[in-house]
């Protein structure tokens, strides 16, 4: 999280934590660990660039679910395009 302070260092200290716990969500039960924490971060810089894109428009906290919602399927739908097998197993 250092990493992203520092890279959003106008943005209070709890709205980046708020950034990396609502991006961390979507990995909470993942199966595999080892990409979590660079995942959890690109969710957290995507979110936090939608907010500031769009800063004043609502508040924080449903932004970042949104955009990071927005993220998952994004993710999960082009995982699906490049191994189409993969829920046939």
């Amino acid at each position: 999280m250092g990493r992203l302070l520092l890279a959003y260092d106008f943005l209070d200290t709890a709205t980046v934590e708020a950034a990396v716990r609502d991006a961390y969500e979507v990995f909470r039960d993942a199966r595999v660990r080892a990409f979590v924490p660079i995942l959890t971060e690109r969710r957290a810089r995507a979110a936090l660039d939608a907010y500031r894109a769009g800063a004043g428009d609502q508040p924080l906290a449903p932004r970042l679910r949104s955009s990071a919602r927005a993220i998952a399927s994004a993710s999960v739908s082009a995982s699906a395009m490049a191994n189409p097998n993969a829920s046939a197993r």
